[in-house]
């Protein structure tokens, strides 16, 4: 057993379980033997986690249970299921735990079982996890995790929590491991059937926003460029400028909904590689180029932009094609999301070898617990402050993707109704992964 945090955290593998103090009784060897015959029965992955949510309550205390599967090549835990006793629920499903810096690694690299004993103080001790302060905000104290794994091989992990304190001990520790392989093998298929089942959805109601909107802009430019060849509006005046102002944005529109959908192709077809190069000068390079893109569309808004960059060159070694694809989606972003007459800030730093992007709009921003939602595949917020604003759900996903192939972080702050800001911080050169000796 390793302990941490002043034996608040703890890890127990295989060999501390099988020296668990006493046997199972009657009844838990019957409700581990019933799970363990029944759980496969069910088809989907919400019937499995309700029939092992209900058969388990009475052998193991358990406030809230959730199943977490690994995604995105292994680096981040997705929330797919989550059921409580209790009607407020902060972390629900579609929450997105990245493994870098997370106390669940240690799990994923020597396949131990973690319990925490008192989530308030392990909240405090660790004031950078936004799982833990969101847990201790439903009312959880204490709690259990095991990885699920099927022939050695790590798929996610099963998750259970009680609303007092060090309610897990040794025993609870056995128990746990006597249910989890089986229970790894039926969640999987249950979870990889939901994923067909969503993979359909989503792709079926991409096409149809495609079509949908792709359709209307590119009539109303050709209606457009009709009038100009037409004659019917005459020699150029300053409404045929604004004219084709109105056809250029347009245009940029549908370009940039193509690009994104391109590179996400890219990247789904593993054809989306690194190509890093010497940059002399960050700014000039990279930052200047996507800037200059946007100010028509600050413009128009009647945006401020401000700017903050240090007086020397910041030289790097990355893609600063990827990189200016990364920017401009932030930038457009902004834009689209930010307050009419509000201010843009972008940002340029660098410290420890390292160089960070910043940009800032005022605007609406996003919820606390709406964070970890931001950076997936087709995710768009269900707020009713975005609802005005037409996306694909695909440019931060984009970011993500291009900021890991760098080895580099990004990061989404805000402050509701205020501001959202965003930073992307890339090292000068390709350093180590700490998560790619992680077995999965």
């Amino acid at each position: 057993m390793k302990t941490f945090d002043g034996g608040n955290l703890l890890y127990f593998d295989e060999a501390d379980a099988s020296s668990a103090p006493a046997s199972l009784s009657a009844e838990e060897s019957a409700a581990v033997d019933l799970i363990n015959r029944k759980v496969a029965n069910h088809a989907t992955l919400s019937e499995a986690m309700t029939f092992l949510f209900e058969a388990s309550r009475s052998i193991s205390p358990t406030d809230r249970i959730s199943i977490h599967f690994l995604d995105e090549d292994g680096y981040r835990l997705i929330a797919h299921w989550v059921r409580t006793t209790y009607p407020t629920v902060r972390l629900g499903e579609g929450y997105v735990q990245d493994l870098r810096g997370s106390s669940l690694l240690e799990m994923f690299r020597t396949g131990t079982t973690r319990v925490i004993n008192d989530f308030r103080r392990f909240a405090v001790d660790h004031p950078e996890s936004l799982s833990s302060r969101l847990l201790v905000e439903e009312g959880c104290r204490s709690s259990i995790t095991r990885p699920l794994l099927i022939e050695g091989r790590v798929v996610g992990i099963l998750f259970r929590t009680s609303c007092r304190p060090s309610a897990y001990d040794l025993h609870q520790v056995h128990l746990h491991q006597a249910i989890s392989e089986r229970v790894g093998q039926a969640m999987e298929k249950g979870y990889l059937i939901d994923k067909l089942k969503e993979a359909n959805r989503v792709y079926s109601e991409m096409v149809g926003f495609l079509a949908h909107e792709f359709k209307s802009p590119v009539a109303s430019i050709l209606q457009d460029v009709y009038l100009f060849t037409e004659g019917y509006m005459g020699p150029l005046t300053e409404a045929q400028r604004d004219k084709l102002v109105q056809i250029v944005a347009r245009g940029q529109q549908v370009l940039a909904m193509a690009n994104d959908y391109l590179e996400l192709a890219r990247m789904e077809g593993g054809r989306l590689q690194l190509r890093p190069q010497a940059v002399r000068d960050v700014w000039d390079e990279i930052v200047a180029p996507v800037r200059d893109m946007t100010v028509p569309g600050l413009k128009r808004a009647g945006m401020r932009l401000s700017e903050s960059r240090p007086e020397t060159a910041v030289a790097a070694e990355c893609d600063p094609g990827l990189l200016r694809v990364v920017l401009t989606n932030l930038l457009d972003n902004a834009v689209k999301y930010g307050r009419p007459g509000g201010e843009v800030r972008l940002s340029l730093a660098a410290e420890d070898g390292r160089f960070t992007v910043g940009v800032r709009n005022e605007g609406p921003g996003f919820r606390d617990e709406d964070r970890p939602r931001l950076f997936l595949r087709f995710s768009r917020l269900d707020d009713p402050s975005f609802r005005r604003v037409r996306g694909t759900g695909v440019g931060l996903y984009l970011c993500w993707r291009i900021v890991r192939l760098h080895d580099g972080e990004i990061r989404a702050d805000s402050r509701y109704g205020e501001y959202a800001e965003f930073r992307v911080r890339i090292p000068g050169g390709r350093g180590p992964d700490p998560l790619r000796d992680v077995p999965v």
